[in-house]
């Protein structure tokens, strides 16, 4: 049996901070982790009536999921093997961005 990493009354930052591979999860559950990022996971669930118990298990399962090695960042190109990449769609389609490099896509860089 595999030990819980996650409370339910952790903030969604805190999650995200310590495993970083749990913000896809988040995303697919719709869980905003910049104004609602300092809710516990049990307060953001239960806003969005979303199943605490499932979406625990899905970051759970994230966390246990090694990450991907050999890509990098569309951007600057940090290698996975350096720095933790998000797989992101972006105008050419799906592709690797770092943390750094993440503001560029939301926001419009130039």
């Amino acid at each position: 049996m595999k030990t819980q990493k996650i409370t339910k009354n952790m903030s969604i930052n805190e999650i995200i901070k310590k495993f970083p591979q749990s913000i896809g999860v988040f995303n697919k559950f719709n869980l905003d982790s910049c104004c609602g990022g300092a809710e516990s996971l049990e307060n953001a669930a239960k806003k969005s009536e979303v199943d605490l118990a499932i979406l625990i298990e899905a970051i759970d399962n994230a966390i246990e999921t090694p990450r991907e090695k050999g890509h990098n960042c569309a951007r600057c190109g940090n290698s996975s093997d350096e720095i933790l990449l998000i797989q992101c769609e972006i105008e050419k389609g799906s592709s690797f961005v770092c943390a750094r490099c993440l503001p560029f896509y939301i926001h419009g860089g130039h």
